[in-house]
This record gives structure tokens, C-alpha cells and sequence, in this order.
């Protein structure tokens, strides 16, 4: 609760010793924190007695419950928790409040006085948070800064959306005096971020190692500090999301990386083993014991290492730790990371070492188990004198390592040793280092006889005897002596330090907009009255804004010549400074407007300020100075709730966008770091859009602009929006066996009435699943029982009464439904209200997915569920198998050298063509007046040989002739062939002659390059209406009128041949609500959509042999 109103985070620590954590909370005797207190006092907070640690430089402190008090009180919602609660409060800094009003917790301020009630404070109060929020203020001082350049005017609009509930947050510790991670961050852990669809793994890799195979590596030193690994985590965690499409961003901010986006992170190999090697004065010297050993085990492999010092040869089988016993601490931790990384490479145990400082840390799925360790000493007196009696004859010792036990007897001068005794034969007249030399002789031969595990070395009279054994002397030893020292490496686990959390996102947003500006000053003499002088002139300045070629202009005093290539600005040494400034800026404005260059010069004083999308380069002279302008032009806090949004016209030009949090605004646009005063921070996504400015307007022959709008009034903009999603096809040529669901692009429905009763009662289930469902609702109406109203109610909540309940879970528990899980729900839900009789037999649900289908129902109404009425629903209606098949040259075309009404005009200007598209090939044929039909021509065409004068038959005939010659008739071209019609007839327009097409692929005809043709389709009719015998509705329908959120969409090339009928899109009739409906009509200037007459056959297949069409016959639309 603390951590949620105040910002701070609290990371529980597994050690329990006292002075372990910054701070422990526990249950006990008060005056363990202070002796002079009663030791019935409720609760104390204070330093922890004998802290062993303290956290820069302060000393841990310690909550006290008093058990003698709260010994039967429960941890949650009691006095002790009140009290827990209040220490909490002082240990974060705040004091007794004795005048806080009721509720506080470091107040508990009595009782309630509106009330009388006694006060329970079990929540900070505001004195509470407000007195914390003084002392936790955040200080967030970051500025993301974002660059942009528009070469055009338009509307730019720029919005913030921070992300809201809880996200990851990965903060990294430091663990030294020198800010740096060291050890906190180990070296080859892991961390997993998953969003659901895939999962990527990071590790920590220090001071340049490779990471594992498969692995994302976090390339940092162990010197680094927090700050600058936790801006490489980010970094690493980008580069794979960019490269892998992982839904996530990261944003470091001082030791802490904040990820965005819908993705769990889950930290792997959190601990790992600890090898702390010692030293005295420097050199690790017997700390470290030679032939001691230690072994490394997974589940399939075990190896065993030996410190092997001073080149020592280690026991068969175990791996060396080469050292000297004069090497630091840091150097041995070292020599030992080297043999554990290059023998479990060899071996394949899963383990890593690494090193920081006089530390080994080994990561991976191992277990390290140090076997005892001891160091024997025997010291033998007069290392280069005699022995004599120094030496006891007879006198023993054992050497024993648990189960086996070896005697030792010193014998002097050739005497016989007692019976299952080990001899050490010597002479009293050797000096104590041969005597040594006896000793290590016999131990190493009777333990190797033995097969007991010890290592023998021998300085000068000095005997060591190492491993697992210990010696023990008995009875009279004379001078020599013997001495124990246990190894002092230190073996240990320990934890990552490095904490991934959840943390709620509080961003409050600004945006601040800068727009940029060159700056070119020239500098105003000292003495004003002098002008300015010689300083300005050869001074050169370059201006290049991306897209026209760049311009260099050149001062040039007092007539002088610019250099070649370079523009003027002429100038006398005796102007102004202001006069110069002038000068610059009508240069620039001049060359603006002969060369189209972006770039807007003013004067202000005596500098000149440049607008638009330029930069500058320049040489160096006395004169004049250059620099760069940010100046603020719009700044938008809290727009939507803490979200921003900026929305303004701009001019071309560089400028800059800047995020920050509310408070942070007095920051330095062009220097990092200078922000300071944030309140808040979290993840957030930027969306950024711009409308470049209309550059002209479309106008009809005579000049008037179009009407884009559809208001009846020219001008105007055409603002269309096509939806995708679910979509439902519709192929009236759809004959035979099809393949797939009814109502996909291979399994297509062939009437339009059939595919919109279909999509009238589909129901979506959203792609976000479970997200903001709770309480819409929809309507399933079956046209005999009342209709039923269903309300989706999270984890069981109670609904409004009559309606019926959609159950999901929200995820509050777990995991939210997924959207093919809600669609279960309203299956269910559904079914349910089927079996008690509210809904008809007839009504059936079935889930495909997140697509629910409704049959049997009259109509399904979803207006009350803003997540369904979202999931698009569409009817796509094909374009009929309608290839432009006919093209036509009227009754009256004449080919001719000069323009006319229905000429084919040839001549060294003109040069008409028409295009034939069959599958993935084009072929434009172009009229000429002499060659060989169908040959190619220079220019890539194909010749339709025609002589002056030709009339529409001959025409007609010529054009069939290159089209059979031309590449289309051969397989590849689809084999078209083209046929003329046996006389001319009229369909769209006058008389024609017809040339018609077949060919085993799509065909597409542009006459466009020649207006005297004309294309007209036979594709298969649409029909919309009623029959004009027997009133029975036509094939698609007696009517259009498309259901609520449904888009149909007609494709390019659809016929509809209409009789009577009525096309409407978001008209409600009595108790249907058709909301949110539209139709869309996809002609393109090459394939018309045609919307005509049941009786008319000049366009799409005949409908109607019996009926010719009237002038004026009509069909209603509405929308």
C-alpha cells in the first residue's frame, strides 16, 4: 500500500538474518531496538542492534511488534497490521502526526468526530500520502525527443497513449562504492519476454563473452554502473523486438527499463553458486589449501578440481586450479573461472563461471560441493643442523580421514618400529629438512598404499600435509611440532540481485512541439557608424534542403566576383549590419523563386532566420555566425484524461517533439539531461499523423472544381474509409463443385439476398477477447417470442434483470477469455435460452472461431455492445467473372490525318492504341496505316494495319486481325481469339461494330487511348427486384437493404440489372436497426460498375428476351 501512493519499491530478501535488508519488519521484544524503553510499549522503529551492515553508509533499521501485545492478533486487517502499517510510515521517514485527523496512520487519530465511530486506519490517509509524496517526490527527469522534417504544409497531429494497469519493470542494483553492478547483475543469467505468440531469451554477458547459442545477449562490464546496463537491457531488448516482431518496447530510465506492450517477463537463473577465495596480506598464501578439492554436478556429469599449487601435479582424473600460493585473491578466482568454463566445455556440463573481483560466481543447473580442506603442518626442528634429540625416538602420529587411520613412528638409527606401525627412519645426525624429506616420503607411500586422498609437500623442514585428513600427534613429540588450518575459500549460493516487478503505470504526459530555424547572424561593428566592414566578405554559407540541388552563396564586398557557381551577396564595408541581413535574405528569397529551393528567409535586426526544411554548412569567418533555434510553438498537457494530443497546420520545415511528464517542462530542448521535475513515468505509445495540403483542385473541362463531398456544391474534399475483416463472398459465376466454407472466396455464395441474411445474423466475438466487455449487450430477436436481450457479465457478476448473462472471465483471477472463448460464451448462452422455449427451435448458434452464426433468427441486434459493433463485417461482392469482353468501333468511325467527331485520328502527332490485358500480360495495339497486322512495331506496340478512310467494318476487322497475330492468341497470352460481329447493333450507344473476345484467362480492354471505341462486359447479371410476371422476387432479392455494421462492397466489373427494386444502407425500418451499414461501389476508370435495367441487354448477360428497356426506367437507392 505504502509502495502504491508513494512511488517507492520494497524487494523482499530471502536471508532473515538481522541487517540483512534496508529495513526488517518483525514480531519481538520492542527493547532489542532500544533497552531504555517499556517493554510493554505497543511498537518501535529504529536502528537494528549491531547491524553487521549498512546500506551507503546508513545504518539498516528495524520494526518491532511487540509480541508480549500482539501475540495472538492476526498479520491482516488488526492492530498488529495497524501498527505494522505506522512503522512501516516511520521507517520511511514520516513522524508521529498527533494532529492528523481520523484515519491517518501515523496520526491514528482518534475517533471519527461527524461520527463518533473509532477509526480503523488500515489505508494511508491523504495527510498520510501527502506527507510521503513530500519525501518521495519523483524526480523524473527524462525527455524523449523526437526529430521530423516535412517538405509540404499540412495538418500534423501528435498523440500520446500511455500504457495503463501494471507493466514490467526490470531495475538493476549496484553493489559497490563506485556505483557499479559488480556482482548484483550475474554474469550468463536469463530472463524471458513473451507476448503470447513468442518468447525470446535474454542474458547478461559481462565484460565481451558470447551469450549461448539461441540467446539475446546484454553486452555489459561489471564496472558499469546501474544506469548505463540498465540502458542495455533496453537496447538489447529493441534490437530483438525490431528484428523479431516481439510486441514490446523498452525505455530505460536512470537504473530501471520499463517495457510496454502486452508481454510477460520471467526471470530464469536466479541463483547461482559462490566461490570467495581469501587472501592475507595480499597473497592468498595457505588460505587456500593446496590439493584441496571441490566438484561441479548436473544431472549427467560430475567433475572434480584441485588447487594444485606451484606447479604441483594433481591426483588422476581431477581438473587442475593451477596457482601460486603467492597469487592475490584475484588472481586465483581468476585461474579457477578458466578451468571450470574450459572443463565443462569439454565435458558438456551445463555450468558457467565468471569473476568479479576475489569472487566466482557459477550459473547454470549445478551443484558445487566442496570436499573438507584442512592443512597439516609438521615442522621439524634444525632445518640445516642435526636433529639429535630434538627428534623423539619412538614418538608417533596419525594421519586419519574419518574411516582410515594410518600410525606414524619416528625411528632412529635403524630400530625396528612397533608391529603395524609406519616407520620414519632417520638418523639423530640429519638435519631437520631431510628428516622433513623421511616423513613426506612414508605418508605419501603408506596413504597411496591406503588409497587415502592427501597431498604432501615439503619447504625446507616444513612438512604439509593437505586434504581431507587431519594429523594427530601422541605423546612426547620432543620439538616437533604440528598445526591445523582449514581452507578459508568460501563456498555459498547466493541470488541475482537484479528485480523484475510489475509496477501500475502512472505516465501523465506532455507534449512540447519546437519548430527549428537557421540562424545566420552578422556581426554588428563596434563603432555602429563604421559599417560592417571586411570580416563578412568570402564568407561562404550552403543550403541544401533534400530534394532541390543545393545552392552555396558567397559575400562579396564592394563589387567583388563571386567564385564560379556561387550566388552574390553584394555588399559595401560600409553597411549596416542590418543592411547585410537584408541582403542575405533577399539573395536567398530570390534563388527560392527561381529554383523552387524550401527555404524562407526574414530579417529580424541584424539576423536573418530561415524557415523550412534547410541545413546550413558554412566557413568560418569574422563577420558572421551561424546557429540553430528551437522556439516553442505548441505544448498540450492532459488532453484525454493524462494523455496528450497536439493538432496544428504546419509550414515545411525541421522541428522537434518532445514527450516529457507533467512538471518536467523547463528543460533545455537541445541539451540532455536538463530536464528535472517530472511526477510521474511509465510506458507510453506516440501516434503521429500528417495531411499534406491540397496542391490543387480537380476541375471539370470548363474549370469548375468537382464536388467532392457530395453537398451539391463544387470543391471539397473525399473522405472513404474501407474496412477489413470478416468477409463473406459473393460470385454469382460460382458454379460446380466448390471447395472451403460457404461464404469463402473458393466456396463463394451466388446470390447477394443469401450472403446479407448471413451476415445479418453473425455475430463477432472481438479480437481483444474478454477486453471492455463487460455490461454490452446484443439482441437475438427469432420473430415469435419477444426478443431476448444478453449482457456479458464478468467473473459471474449479477446482470440487469431480464436480460440474460454471457459469462466470461476478465482475466482478474487468471487469464482472460480469448475471443474464441467468448464466442463459447454466447454459443451457450444462446442454446441455454433455446432449450427453456424464450427462443425458437429454429434458432441455432454455431462457433467457428471468434465468428458466431446465428440461423433461424429474424435478426441479431448488437447496437448495444460497442466491442461488437467494432469487429467489421463484410459482404464482398465479386466482379461476376465480368471481363471486358466487346470492344466496338460505331457505325460512322473513319480513320483519317485530322481530328473529328468519331475519327481515328493517325498522324506523326497522334498515334491512337487501345490495351488488352489477359492474365499477367498486356499488349497495346496501335493504328497505323500500313505494315503487316499484329507485327510489332518500334515503340513496343502492335500494328493494326488501317488505310485512310477505313469505315467501322473494315476498322472492326483490322483490329481482330492484330489481336489473332499478336502474342495474346498463343498459350502463354492466354490463347484469346477475336471474332467480328456479322453486323453492328447497338447496346450502350450508337450502331457498333463488335469485336468479341474469348481466352482461357481474365481479360481486361482500355480503349481509353483511343475515344472512339468502346468496352463493354457480358458478365453474369446481378438481379435486385421483382419480376414484372408474377410479382416473385428476382434472384438476389426483391430488395438490397443491408444490415446493421455490414459493408458490402462491390468489386470492379459487377452488373446489377434492377426491376422495381430498393437499395438502402443505414435506414432503419420498424424495430430493425440497420446502423453503421454501408455499400461501397470499387469502379475503377478501366471496369466500371453498372446499375441498370432488368430489361437492358447492352450491358452484362441478357436478363430479359421479351421486354426492351424504356427510356427513364429507374431503381430507387438510399444511404
Amino acid at each position: 500500500l505504502w509502495a502504491n501512493y508513494l512511488g517507492v519499491q520494497f524487494k523482499e530478501v530471502s536471508n532473515e538474518t538481522l541487517g540483512a535488508a534496508d529495513f526488517g519488519i518483525v514480531t519481538g521484544e520492542v527493547q532489542a531496538v532500544n533497552a531504555t524503553v517499556s517493554s510493554s510499549l505497543d511498537a518501535i522503529a529504529g536502528p537494528a542492534p549491531n547491524s553487521p551492515n549498512t546500506v551507503n553508509g546508513v545504518p539498516e533499521y528495524l520494526a518491532v511488534m511487540n509480541a508480549q501485545v500482539y501475540a495472538n492478533e492476526s498479520l491482516y486487517g488488526g492492530p498488529w497490521f495497524t501498527a505494522a502499517m505506522q512503522q512501516i510510515g516511520r521507517l520511511l521517514g514520516l513522524g508521529y502526526d498527533a494532529e492528523g485527523p481520523p484515519g491517518t496512520i501515523m496520526g491514528l487519530g482518534g475517533n471519527d468526530p461527524a461520527t463518533g465511530a473509532a477509526a480503523e486506519p488500515v489505508y494511508p490517509g491523504n495527510t498520510d500520502i501527502l506527507h510521503g509524496q513530500s519525501i518521495y517526490t519523483p524526480q523524473s527527469d527524462n525527455v524523449d525527443m523526437y526529430q521530423f522534417t516535412l517538405h509540404s504544409a499540412g495538418q500534423f497531429s501528435a498523440e500520446t497513449i500511455a500504457q495503463r494497469g501494471l507493466f514490467d519493470v526490470i531495475t538493476v542494483p549496484s553493489t559497490t562504492s563506485t556505483g557499479a553492478v559488480g556482482a548484483g547483475v550475474v554474469d550468463g543469467s536469463t530472463f524471458t519476454v513473451s507476448d503470447g505468440t513468442q518468447t525470446l531469451t535474454f542474458e547478461f554477458a559481462a565484460n565481451g563473452r558470447a551469450a549461448a547459442a539461441g540467446h539475446n545477449a546484454i553486452a555489459y562490464n561489471t564496472t558499469d554502473t546501474a544506469q548505463v546496463v540498465a540502458a542495455d537491457i533496453a537496447k538489447a531488448i529493441d534490437g530483438a523486438a525490431n528484428a523479431t516482431g516481439l510486441n514490446v518496447s523498452a525505455g530505460a530510465y536512470a537504473n530501471q527499463v520499463d517495457l510496454s506492450g502486452p508481454v510477460t517477463v520471467t526471470p530464469l537463473d536466479k541463483s547461482f553458486n559462490v566461490i570467495a577465495v581469501p587472501s592475507t596480506a595480499g597473497v592468498v598464501g595457505t588460505a587456500v589449501v593446496d590439493g584441496s578439492t571441490f566438484s561441479i554436478s548436473d544431472a549427467t556429469h560430475n567433475l572434480t578440481f584441485e588447487f594444485a599449487a606451484n606447479g604441483r601435479t594433481v591426483t588422476d582424473g581431477n581438473v587442475p586450479i593451477a596457482y601460486n600460493s603467492t597469487d592475490s585473491a584475484a588472481t586465483v578466482a581468476g585461474d579457477i573461472v578458466s578451468a571450470v568454463n574450459t572443463a565443462a566445455a569439454k565435458a558438456g556440463l551445463n555450468a558457467l563461471a565468471s569473476v568479479f573481483q576475489n569472487q566466482v560466481e557459477i550459473t547454470g543447473p549445478v551443484t558445487v560441493t566442496p570436499a573438507t580442506a584442512n592443512l597439516n603442518s609438521i615442522t621439524v626442528p634444525s632445518a640445516t643442523g642435526p636433529v639429535g634429540n630434538a627428534v623423539v625416538d619412538g614418538s608417533i602420529f596419525s594421519v586419519s580421514n574419518g574411516t582410515q587411520s594410518i600410525t606414524f613412528e619416528f625411528a632412529a638409527n635403524g630400530r625396528t618400529v612397533t608391529d603395524g606401525n609406519v616407520p620414519i627412519a632417520y638418523n639423530t645426525t640429519d638435519t631437520g629438512q631431510v628428516v622433513a624429506n623421511d616423513i613426506a616420503n612414508a605418508v605419501t607411500t603408506a596413504a597411496a598404499n591406503a588409497g587415502m586422498q592427501l597431498v604432501v609437500t615439503v619447504q625446507s623442514n616444513v612438512v604439509d600435509v593437505s586434504g581431507p585428513v587431519t594429523v594427530t600427534p601422541s605423546g612426547s613429540q620432543g620439538q616437533v611440532s604440528y598445526a591445523l588450518q582449514v581452507s578459508q575459500v568460501a563456498y555459498s549460493q547466493s541470488s541475482d540481485q537484479v528485480l523484475y516487478s510489475k509496477q501500475p503505470s502512472q505516465l501523465n504526459s506532455v507534449l512540447t512541439l519546437y519548430s527549428q530555424s537557421n540562424v545566420i547572424q552578422v556581426v554588428e561593428p563596434q563603432t555602429p557608424t563604421s559599417g560592417v566592414g571586411g570580416g563578412v566578405d568570402t564568407g561562404t554559407f550552403t543550403l541544401n534542403d533534400g530534394t532541390h540541388p543545393q545552392i552555396t552563396f558567397e559575400f562579396t564586398a564592394n563589387g567583388r566576383q563571386a567564385a564560379a557557381g556561387n550566388v552574390a551577396i553584394d555588399f559595401s564595408t560600409g553597411d549596416s549590419a542590418h543592411q547585410v541581413a537584408v541582403d542575405v535574405a533577399n539573395a536567398i528569397n530570390a534563388q527560392a523563386k527561381a529554383t523552387g529551393l524550401d527555404v524562407t528567409a526574414t530579417v529580424a535586426f541584424d539576423q536573418v532566420v530561415l524557415s523550412g526544411p534547410v541545413t546550413v554548412t558554412h566557413n568560418t569567418v569574422s563577420g558572421v555566425t551561424y546557429s540553430v533555434s528551437r522556439q516553442i510553438i505548441s505544448r498540450n498537457d492532459d488532453y484525454y484524461g493524462n494523455d496528450s494530443l497536439l493538432q496544428m497546420q504546419l509550414a515545411p520545415g525541421t522541428y522537434y517533439l518532445a514527450v516529457s511528464s507533467t512538471g518536467n517542462t523547463q528543460f533545455n530542448p537541445a541539451v540532455p539531461g536538463s530536464g528535472y521535475g517530472g511526477t510521474t513515468q511509465g510506458p507510453y505509445q506516440l501516434k503521429l499523423d500528417f495531411t499534406r495540403a491540397a496542391s490543387g483542385t480537380l476541375t471539370d473541362l470548363n474549370g469548375n472544381p468537382l464536388v467532392g463531398n457530395s453537398d451539391g456544391t463544387s470543391g471539397g474534399a473525399y473522405n472513404f474509409w474501407f474496412d477489413v475483416g470478416n468477409t463473406i463472398f459473393v460470385d454469382k459465376t460460382a458454379v460446380g463443385q466448390q471447395s472451403g466454407p460457404l461464404g469463402s472466396v473458393t466456396n463463394p455464395y451466388t446470390t447477394i439476398s443469401a450472403a446479407l441474411q448471413v451476415a445479418a445474423d453473425r455475430i463477432i466475438a472481438p479480437a481483444g477477447g474478454a477486453a471492455n466487455l463487460d455490461g454490452q449487450t446484443f439482441v437475438v430477436n427469432d420473430g415469435q417470442n419477444a426478443p431476448v436481450t444478453f449482457e456479458f457479465a464478468a467473473d459471474g457478476r449479477q446482470v440487469t434483470d431480464g436480460n440474460v448473462a454471457v459469462n466470461f472471465n476478465s482475466g482478474a483471477g487468471g487469464l482472460p477469455d480469448t475471443a474464441t472463448q467468448v464466442a463459447q460464451g454466447i454459443v451457450s448462452a444462446i442454446q441455454d435460452e433455446v432449450a427453456l422455449g424464450a427462443l425458437s427451435n429454429s434458432v441455432s448458434p454455431v462457433a467457428n472461431g471468434n465468428v458466431i452464426d446465428v440461423s433461424g433468427a429474424a435478426f441479431v441486434d448488437a447496437q448495444g455492445s460497442p466491442a461488437l459493433m467494432a469487429s467489421p463485417k463484410i459482404v464482398r461482392v465479386l466482379g461476376t467473372a465480368g471481363p471486358d469482353n466487346s470492344i466496338g468501333v460505331p457505325v460512322g468511325t473513319t480513320v483519317a490525318t485530322t481530328s473529328g467527331t468519331g475519327n481515328i485520328t493517325i498522324n506523326n502527332t497522334s498515334k491512337p492504341t487501345f490495351q488488352i490485358t489477359s492474365g499477367s500480360l498486356t499488349a497495346t495495339f496501335e493504328f497505323v496505316t500500313s505494315g503487316s497486322a499484329g507485327s510489332k512495331l518500334a515503340d513496343g506496340n502492335y500494328a493494326v494495319v488501317v488505310p485512310l478512310g477505313a469505315q467501322a467494318q473494315a476498322i472492326a476487322t483490322a483490329m481482330a486481325a492484330a489481336i489473332n497475330a499478336s502474342p495474346l492468341s498463343t498459350a502463354a497470352g492466354g490463347a484469346v481469339v477475336a471474332s467480328v460481329s456479322t453486323n453492328a447493333m447497338a447496346y450502350t450507344g450508337p450502331a457498333a461494330w463488335w469485336i468479341s473476345l474469348t481466352g482461357s484467362g481474365q481479360l481486361v480492354i482500355n480503349a481509353q487511348g483511343t475515344p472512339a471505341l468502346s468496352a463493354v462486359s457480358n458478365a453474369q447479371a446481378y438481379q435486385i427486384g421483382t419480376s414484372q410476371f408474377g410479382g416473385t422476387p428476382l434472384a438476389d432479392g426483391a430488395t438490397m437493404n443491408i444490415p446493421q455494421d455490414v459493408t458490402l462492397m462491390v468489386d470492379a466489373g459487377a452488373v446489377f440489372k434492377l426491376e422495381g427494386a430498393n437499395i438502402s444502407a443505414g435506414v432503419n425500418a420498424p424495430n430493425i436497426d440497420r446502423s453503421q451499414s454501408a455499400l461501397q461501389v470499387l469502379g475503377t476508370p478501366t471496369s466500371s460498375v453498372y446499375f441498370t435495367s432488368f430489361h437492358d441487354p447492352s450491358v452484362g448477360s441478357v436478363t430479359d428476351t421479351v421486354t426492351p428497356p424504356s427510356p427513364g426506367e429507374t431503381s430507387t437507392t438510399h444511404g
